[in-house]
């Protein structure tokens, strides 16, 4: 849950980026279960004080995703990125990953 949400019971579409940022989390680290080692009054304090899911990502996970989740999951509901900025970032992803897969096959 965002921090606005949190605070002033405050949803918007930024609000949406920001749990987005948590499924992305969810995707990347093969379905654990966030903040898994938190009680549920102990991820609402964490995330008053700024923290995020970032230590929690798994070493493997891509460059490209860990920042886009980082920029998702920014304290300020105007500092995170629009879904149409995601999806672009996300497509742009996925060409690079069909352009690597594509460039192993071919050589």
């Amino acid at each position: 849950m965002p921090p606005e949400a949190l605070i002033a019971r405050s949803y918007s579409k930024a609000s949406d980026v920001y749990a987005f940022g948590v499924v992305l989390f969810e995707l990347v680290s093969g379905g654990e279960r966030p903040w898994k080692d938190q009680t549920l009054p102990g991820v609402a304090a964490a995330v008053l004080q700024g923290k995020t899911l970032e230590p929690y990502l798994p070493r493997a996970t891509p460059e490209a995703l860990r920042k886009l989740m980082i920029k998702c999951w920014s304290r300020l509901p105007a500092d995170r990125p629009t879904m149409t900025h995601i999806v672009t970032e996300l497509r742009s992803y996925v060409k690079h990953l069909l352009l690597v897969k594509h460039r192993r096959f071919c050589h």
